[in-house]
């Protein structure tokens, strides 16, 4: 399920989401081999070792293209899991595409602060259970962070106090005491 004809879908290396649940791995990628593009999203379920694919947004063309998909470019640590609501999120250049596996559902979440399109390598999303927030790190939006709501799909942005100079790329983890 991970492998196309044109190579694999982890070679753009997003991380998925685990819902400790269903007890089921969701991960969404591209296969980056000689210009041929295969968006595909998979989810793999521990009750059957089985993977099967599930349906990519509609403005993401599944199957091989000629080019990278409309918003889902080269990127790392891109995808989170809410484990609150039970829902993946995955950046888009603009916003989040929010899979519901409970309804085999997307939508997208309000537009990001502006800057916060660029569609760098270097950016990491994460979902913090204790916020009940997404955190989006970019060297690319306004004061490096940006932070989703779910529960009022509303976007903010703050200075960020603690850690690094977050003008360099965010490349790393993070800690709750800083990024990393």
């Amino acid at each position: 399920a991970f492998h196309t004809g044109n190579g694999t879908i982890l070679s753009y290396a997003n991380r998925g989401g685990w819902d400790s649940i269903a007890k089921a791995f969701y991960f969404c990628g591209t296969s980056h081999t000689a210009g041929i593009f295969y968006n595909k999203c998979v989810v793999y379920d521990e009750a059957t070792n089985t993977a099967s694919n599930f349906a990519t947004p509609a403005h993401v063309p599944a199957g091989p293209t000629g080019g990278e998909a409309p918003g889902w470019t080269h990127a790392y640590d891109q995808q989170a899991w809410d484990t609150t609501r039970q829902k993946l999120y995955m950046r888009h250049s603009e916003h989040l595409d929010i899979y519901t596996p409970a309804t085999a559902t997307w939508t997208q979440s309000a537009t990001m602060p502006s800057g916060c399109e660029n569609n760098g390598s270097y950016q990491t999303l994460e979902y913090f259970p204790e916020m009940d927030r997404i955190v989006f790190v970019s060297p690319f939006c306004p004061n490096r962070t940006a932070t989703y709501n779910p529960a009022n799909d509303t976007w903010s942005t703050s200075q960020t106090t603690q850690g690094p100079d977050l003008s360099i790329e965010a490349a790393g983890g993070y800690s709750k005491q800083g990024f990393v």
